[in-house]
């Protein structure tokens, strides 16, 4: 199964994506946020407690779900420094599964507040992808 999903929508049972500005603790700065909310999370294997990985690229998002259980962190670490993807980890707020990206990773996937994206899903992977004519690319 495969969902696209651009902004904002009420689909695959009341989910949510989007791209909004928080402001860093440490810093004070606003920076982008990628939010992802729902319990369509779970039909994909992002189950509450599940370890992922966040890789960015220019204009796209990887983000796939650690296949080994329990989960070898120092390993893990490790290769995130190597390779500069980002640890996440499944929470839920309310009865909702969640998952936020924030940090260097969006800054590498240039996204930023108010661009326009699709996400695309399947067991255990979700792309999200950064459409080319947001208005400051124009």
């Amino acid at each position: 199964m495969t969902a696209n999903i651009t902004r904002r929508c009420r689909k695959l049972s009341e989910c949510e994506l989007m791209i909004k500005p928080v402001k860093d603790r440490r810093t004070g700065q606003f920076v982008s946020k990628v939010w992802l909310s729902g319990k369509w999370l779970a039909g994909f294997g992002f189950n509450i407690g599940a370890v992922a990985t966040a890789k960015a690229v220019p204009g796209k998002l990887t983000i796939a779900l650690v296949d080994c259980s329990p989960p070898d962190y120092r390993k893990m670490v490790r290769n995130a420094r190597r390779d500069k993807y980002q640890i996440i980890q499944v929470f839920y707020v309310g009865r909702n599964n969640c998952i936020e990206v924030f940090g260097q990773c969006l800054e590498r996937a240039g996204f930023f507040a108010g661009d326009y994206f699709m996400a695309e899903c399947s067991y255990g992977l979700i792309q999200i992808t950064r459409y080319a004519d947001n208005k400051r690319d124009l």
